[in-house]
């Protein structure tokens, strides 16, 4: 499946959507909203959120090698800057196919709201 363009990663009728819970920087809030949902990136951080060292490299201040490396990966990609700061603090959430959400954040921390969870003041009829 694809979306504005972007494959993403898709099982079990739900798609996978990276968020940071973390103040400072939200990662897709702040940057691309494709960060959010994009296959590649969505596989990268499966494939290294688990890897402490790693992390700890790319989330550290200053430059280092390993950054470096992703950073071109990354521009690679198409994405100019992105700051990797809070990427040990982004979790993976699944969100059903069909139910419309938005990020949503405050001073760098990201949350996923639903359009159905929203309490809207409606007058008419009453």
């Amino acid at each position: 499946m694809k979306y504005k363009g972007y494959d993403v990663v898709e099982k079990d009728n739900q798609i996978a959507i990276l968020i940071s819970g973390g103040y400072g920087s939200g990662w897709s809030s702040d940057q691309y909203e494709s960060l959010a949902y994009d296959k590649r990136v969505v596989e990268f951080w499966l494939e290294h959120n688990k890897d402490r060292e790693f992390v700890d490299k790319l989330d550290s201040w200053g430059d280092n090698e390993t950054k470096e490396e992703v950073k071109k990966l990354f521009n690679e990609w198409g994405y100019g800057y992105v700051y990797f700061g809070g990427f040990s603090q982004i979790k993976l959430h699944w969100i059903d196919k069909d139910k419309p959400f938005i990020i949503r954040e405050y001073d760098g921390s990201e949350y996923i709201e639903y359009q159905d969870a929203q309490n809207w003041i409606n007058f008419k009829g009453e």
